[in-house]
């Protein structure tokens, strides 16, 4: 039996969105593998389900350990079972579409699942929502403002104008000075802060939406039905041209508008990315793979 372990130390609920695509990257290893279980990492509120977690390192399995989001999926289970190893750890943030395609209707199955379980609710059936990620990413303090930051106020007003459609507002209403200066520019707006498992259904089932610059965001979206519109900011983390090891465009969905952006003000959605982009991602290989126990 091959096991998939993670070097993830923070609670889920934390990282939700990390968590995700860690299992769904998971998920699409186990799948090239014949006797295989992944172990740790449930996430019981989103209905997703693993063997109990091990101390991989106190066990002392021969184990591969993954350190690179850009190495396919096929070629790690290749990897194990040609190397003799006992599995693998993922020591990445898993965010690599091409690895997480496979796993699309798994994480809409949970979805819809969960959504089944839920009450009647308006925030199930908007027309256009914008998802907010404020949280630490506020905070004067924060040290990562180069991959997570609120959203240039400019850029939803003018997809706004643009759409025609009053939207509604969803996510982490922190108290702040972006707060106070969203709720008065669209004074029209709702704006609602429901738990993690709302948010999500909220943003997966409304018909047109905004990404935040959040892995959780991105993963609720993706679950949406195929008729749905998905504006996606190239900035931050989502721009692979800033942060190569991270792939979350999804140049082969045709309901993602991805609209262009420089130093977080909107620019145009008719720059010619998507043959930059297959050149970029042509151009990724594995950074490393370090084929050794990960004690060593």
């Amino acid at each position: 039996m091959k096991k998939i372990y993670f070097k993830f130390k923070d609670k889920y609920v934390h990282r939700i969105g990390s968590a995700i695509a860690l299992n769904l990257t998971a998920r699409s290893i186990t799948d090239n593998l014949k006797e295989s279980s992944i172990i740790g990492l449930s996430m019981p509120d989103f209905s997703i389900f693993n063997n109990p977690k091990e101390n991989y390192e106190k066990n002392n399995s021969y184990l591969l350990n993954i350190n690179s989001n850009t190495i396919n999926s096929k070629l790690i289970a290749k990897s194990i079972d040609e190397g003799g190893y006992d599995g693998a750890v993922l020591n990445c943030s898993g965010l690599w579409y091409p690895n997480l395609k496979s796993q699309k209707f798994f994480l809409q199955k949970k979805a819809n699942e969960l959504l089944k379980t839920r009450n009647k609710n308006k925030l199930f059936e908007l027309e256009f929502l914008i998802h907010l990620r404020l949280g630490d990413v506020v905070d004067p303090l924060f040290y990562k403002k180069e991959k997570y930051f609120p959203l240039d106020i400019g850029y939803y007003k003018k997809i706004v104008d643009e759409i025609g459609i009053v939207p509604t507002f969803v996510g982490q209403l922190t108290k702040s000075k972006y707060l106070d200066e969203l709720q008065k520019n669209f004074p029209k707006s709702e704006f609602h802060d429901p738990n993690s498992v709302d948010t999500f259904l909220s943003i997966m089932t409304a018909k047109r939406k905004i990404l935040s610059i959040s892995s959780f965001c991105w993963f609720a979206a993706w679950c949406g039905n195929d008729n749905s519109k998905i504006h996606y900011p190239v900035m931050g983390m989502l721009d692979p041209f800033l942060f190569p090891n991270n792939f979350l465009m999804p140049i082969d969905d045709n309901r993602y508008i991805f609209d262009y952006v420089k130093k977080n003000k909107y620019t145009n959605t008719k720059v010619k990315t998507p043959t930059r982009l297959k050149k970029l991602y042509n151009r990724l290989i594995a950074k490393y793979v370090n084929l050794t126990n990960p004690k060593n």
